[in-house]
C-alpha cells in the first residue's frame, strides 16, 4: 500500500481575509500533487465566517487528497496589551496568530504557517520538507527597504537583538512545533507584548523576533521573495516600466506571493507583480461576488495604465519632432 507524504498547513483568517485565506487554499490545492496528503488547519475568529468557510469546504471536497479542519480561535487577546500599545485602532484579531499554535493537534512536529494575504505558485510540500529540527523556524529576513522605512537602531534596541540580520518577516514560517512548545515562544511573546506594546510597532511579528532571537534559518529566495528585493521592479513611484531578465526569472521561480503592507490585488493601486496569479485562483474558487469585483478593479487599472504608456508615448515622439 502507497503511504503519501504528509504537509500541514496552517491558515488563519478573520472575518475580513477569510474570503482571501479560501483563495490560498485554492492555490494550495491546484498545485498540489497526488503523491501527497495536504492538512489544512484553518483558525478564524469573527461571527460572519460561516458562509465563507461553507463555501471554501465545498470547493476544496473535490480535491481528494486535500484535508481541511476549521477552529474557532477561543482565546482573546489579553486586555493589557492592547491597553499599553501606542496604536488605537489594533484589534484582537491581530495578535491572533499567537493563540493558534495553542489549539492546533499536539501530535503535530512541524507545521507551515502561512498568512492569509497568500498565494501557493507551485506545490509547496518542497517547502514543508525543509529540515527545521536545529532551530526554532524557517522565514525570510527583512529587506533593507523595510529596514530603513521602519528604524533599524530603534527596533535593535527595543527587542534586544544585536542587529537586523537577525530580523524576519512572520508573514510564512515553517515551524518546529516541538521546540516552540518546550520553549513557551507562544506564552513569552504574550507576555513580553504586555510589557512592551507602547514601544513596538509591528505587533506579534516584533513580540516573535524578541523572544526567538535569531534562532531561525533563512528560507530560499524563491519561497518568500520580497518584491522590493527584485530589481528594478519597485520605485519610489510605483512599478517600474521595464523588468530586466534576471527580474523576471526570480519571478517565475517564486514558490509563493506574500502581498504584504498595501500591496493587496483585491485593492485599487496594486503594484504587485503576482496580482494576475492571484485574480486566476480567485477565479477557481466560488467567491463569485469579489472575483468580480476584484476583477473590474484589474481592468480599469489596466485601462488607465494603457493611457498613460499612450501619453508618454506621445511625449517622447513630440520631443523627437
Amino acid at each position: 500500500m502507497l503511504v503519501l507524504n504528509e504537509c500541514n498547513i496552517l491558515i488563519y483568517g478573520d472575518e475580513s481575509y477569510v474570503k482571501h485565506a479560501g483563495v490560498l487554499c485554492m492555490s494550495i490545492a491546484l498545485n498540489a500533487t497526488e503523491k501527497n496528503n495536504y492538512n489544512i488547519y484553518f483558525c478564524y475568529t469573527g461571527k460572519e465566517c460561516d458562509t465563507s468557510l461553507a463555501i471554501i469546504k465545498r470547493d476544496l471536497s473535490k480535491f481528494k487528497n486535500i484535508s481541511i479542519r476549521f477552529i474557532e480561535i477561543t482565546e482573546h487577546l489579553n486586555a493589557d496589551i492592547k491597553s499599553k500599545s501606542n496604536k488605537s485602532y489594533i484589534s484582537e484579531n491581530i495578535y491572533a496568530k499567537l493563540y493558534i499554535f495553542k489549539q492546533i493537534p499536539s501530535k503535530l512536529n512541524k507545521i507551515l504557517f502561512l498568512d492569509s494575504d497568500t498565494i501557493a505558485l507551485r506545490d509547496i510540500y518542497d517547502l514543508y520538507n525543509m529540515d527545521v529540527s536545529d532551530v526554532l523556524l524557517a522565514a525570510r529576513g527583512e529587506s533593507q527597504t523595510f529596514v530603513k522605512y521602519y528604524g533599524a537602531e530603534d527596533k535593535v534596541n527595543i527587542l534586544g537583538l544585536s542587529n537586523m540580520e537577525q530580523y524576519f518577516n512572520s508573514g510564512v514560517m515553517l515551524v518546529n512545533l516541538e521546540k516552540w512548545r518546550e520553549e513557551f515562544v507562544s506564552e513569552r511573546t504574550i507576555q513580553f507584548l504586555v510589557e512592551n506594546g507602547s514601544d513596538i510597532y509591528l505587533h506579534d511579528q516584533d513580540g516573535l523576533n524578541s523572544i526567538i532571537q535569531g534562532n531561525w534559518m533563512k528560507l530560499p529566495h524563491e519561497w518568500h521573495p520580497h518584491p522590493h528585493s527584485l530589481n528594478n521592479i519597485f520605485t519610489t513611484g510605483g512599478l517600474c516600466a521595464q523588468l530586466t531578465d534576471g527580474d523576471l526569472a526570480r519571478m517565475k521561480l517564486a514558490g509563493l506571493a506574500h502581498f504584504l503592507g498595501r500591496e493587496k490585488p483585491w485593492r485599487a493601486g496594486c503594484k504587485s507583480p503576482w496580482k494576475k496569479e492571484y485574480l486566476y485562483y480567485l477565479s477557481k474558487t466560488s467567491f463569485n461576488q469579489l472575483f468580480e469585483d476584484v476583477k473590474k478593479i484589474h481592468h480599469k487599472e489596466n485601462k488607465t495604465d494603457l493611457i498613460k504608456k499612450v501619453y508618454f508615448r506621445m511625449r517622447h515622439l513630440n520631443k523627437l519632432i
